[in-house]
């Protein structure tokens, strides 16, 4: 076959190919491969697994190259067969979904040829592609091997694989073909070298070189074909917050975050979403990308002509939410997809949230017909006159002569309606510590048992200065969510100090322990205080179990924690 030069478009010198060289790359869709006799002839049908590839690209400085894994040899009679192997080529400038130029072996002509695709389509086999290139660029018979390429070794080969594989039954065979990057330039399919690392490829295989009829990749997305090698995106948001309350205003952030994790560069990728419902109003938009186009807000569409392998885009959506009674949640999915990747999908769920207390701002907040309500504006001071406005909000206004109550320390009442009884509230207390309870008791009205409460708890972790029972009454109360459970006082007068570290009171008869029936402090060596308590009389009345809070007092000083108690058999305990 003699050397084909069309115009003034061949190259100069550009030396010989050298197929056993190049680092080969798989040019297929995960998880790879294209199954046998899926195409007749043989020779034409594309084969291969995820361990034995069907095609492969690569490039150096002087060729692009191309393997293809056949199910039979595609030589005959010291050319090919009358097949066509095609690698449609993208190119950075061109459409992302459209093929702008085609490599072929050319059976039919023995031949290796450059095509311009001039009127293009996108990309889609359904099953065959008919959007044929139309110019001939370039044409060097496949076993020339001299002229402007200069290429002392033929531009196309085929061998055996010698790798094992034989998806037919017999062995396969590569095809290897190589067009001269100069080629590629001289006709201003791409500017140099560099374009190749953003160009993507689309393997097929025809009857003519017009109709792409034979076999291609069905990737699973761009129409069943797809442009390689691909991208692999994943897409991931965060939706703050994700909930609103009714007949307010509610700033909302959705942060979408795109990755290509490669291993190649994803083409015209498309961020694309639902629209919102017409409760989310004012909204903006934020991109990363200097180069993407926002063609919509809502619904969101987003396009990024480009991501590199590795890169990351980021939108932040934002809008007011503002539901009202009437209006519910949504689950917004977002969907990222490109021209070599298959899509990614994320969903994030945002909800009306109509279980909100009432409050003095003129809306309805919690959806019950009535807009504010009594009481929204309580301050809990006795000396103002609490007043509701509206948007306006709360209003306090003074008392004229009015004095709040103060609380009575040691009457086990409530006096100042702060909702502490006597130590518990710090009015009554100059020094408070932090009681570490170990176990506490309390049993049921009508359970039966020796003793119906038992505390014993860490009182203070030192021995606070001046600490002395036998000088200062000393206080016990229990409370729970309903008010006091436990109140009672030991006058100083009735404990005793048997030994250095240890202070005591017994009270069997209940005269004088306002129901208790014994108690101590232990002094430990490092200074510890335990603080221990029983009584068979305390509590006489039932108990929630939660937010129970025990004070201890002695004299001005005062230890409390509070704690949820768990039930057991006909007790509440802890821990």
């Amino acid at each position: 076959m003699a050397l084909i030069v069309l115009g003034a478009s061949a190259a100069g010198a550009a030396g010989d190919p050298d197929f056993g060289a190049v680092r080969w790359v798989a040019l297929d869709c995960a998880p790879g491969g294209d199954p046998a006799g899926d195409e007749s002839p043989s020779s034409a049908d594309l084969v291969g697994d995820p361990s034995h590839p069907a095609t492969y690209y690569a490039y150096d400085a002087t060729y692009l190259y191309f393997r293809y894994r056949l199910d039979s040899d595609p030589t005959s009679k010291g050319g090919f067969v009358e097949n066509i192997w095609s690698a449609l080529m993208q190119v950075p400038s061109g459409n992302p979904k459209q093929y702008q130029y085609e490599i072929a072996v050319n059976g039919k002509s023995d031949a290796i040829e450059l095509w311009a695709n001039t009127s293009a389509r996108d990309l889609s086999f359904s099953p065959n592609f008919n959007d044929g290139a139309e110019v001939r660029l370039f044409a060097q018979g496949v076993n020339a091997a001299n002229g402007s390429t200069v290429n002392a070794t033929p531009l196309v080969r085929a061998v055996p694989t010698g790798d094992g594989s034989a998806f037919g039954g017999s062995p396969d065979y590569f095809l290897d073909f190589a067009m001269p990057i100069d080629v590629l330039v001289a006709n201003g399919v791409i500017a140099d070298a560099g374009d190749l690392g953003t160009s993507l490829f689309a393997p097929a295989t025809s009857s003519n070189v017009n109709s792409f009829n034979k076999d291609h990749f069905d990737c699973g997305f761009l129409g069943g074909a797809a442009f390689l090698p691909s991208g692999t995106l994943s897409i991931d948001a965060t939706l703050t917050p994700d909930s609103a309350a009714v007949n307010v205003t509610t700033p909302v952030v959705y942060s979408i975050t795109v990755h290509n994790a490669g291993p190649a560069p994803a083409k015209a990728v498309a961020i694309e979403g639902a629209a919102l419902p017409g409760y989310m109003a004012n909204a903006s938009l934020a991109v990363s990308s200097d180069d993407a186009i926002v063609e919509s807000m809502n619904p969101l569409r987003v396009t990024v002509p480009l991501m590199p392998a590795g890169s990351t885009v980021t939108i932040d959506f934002s809008a007011d939410a503002q539901p009202g009674c009437g209006d519910d949640g949504f689950t917004e999915s977002i969907t990222a997809s490109a021209a070599n990747a298959p899509p990614v999908t994320y969903s994030g769920t945002f909800g009306v949230d109509r279980a909100v207390r009432e409050t003095c701002d003129g809306v309805d907040n919690d959806c019950d017909g009535h807009v504010d309500g009594e009481g929204l504006c309580d301050d809990g001071d006795r000396c103002t006159v609490d007043t509701c406005r509206g948007t306006g909000g709360c209003t306090h206004e003074a008392i004229a002569n009015c004095r709040p109550p103060v609380e009575i320390c040691g009457d086990c009442i409530d006096n100042d309606g702060d909702g502490l009884v006597d130590w518990e509230d710090p009015d009554c207390c100059e020094q408070l510590l932090a009681l570490q309870p170990r176990r506490v008791m309390l049993k049921r009205p009508g359970a039966k048992g020796r003793n119906r409460m038992r505390v014993k708890a860490i009182y203070s972790q030192f021995t606070p200065a001046g600490f002395d029972p036998t000088r200062d009454d000393t206080s016990l109360q229990i409370s729970d969510g309903t008010g006091p459970v436990v109140c009672a006082t030991v006058p100083a007068s009735h404990w005793m100090r048997p030994t250095a570290r240890r202070f005591s009171f017994c009270d069997k008869d209940g005269a004088f322990a306002g129901g208790l029936r014994d108690g101590r402090f232990v002094k430990r060596h490092s200074g510890r205080l335990v603080f221990r308590a029983t009584s068979r009389k305390l509590p006489d009345q039932v108990v929630e179990g939660k937010n129970v809070r025990i004070t201890v007092r002695v004299g001005n000083q005062c230890s409390q924690s509070t704690m949820e108690l768990r039930a057991k058999k006909k007790a509440l305990v802890y821990p």
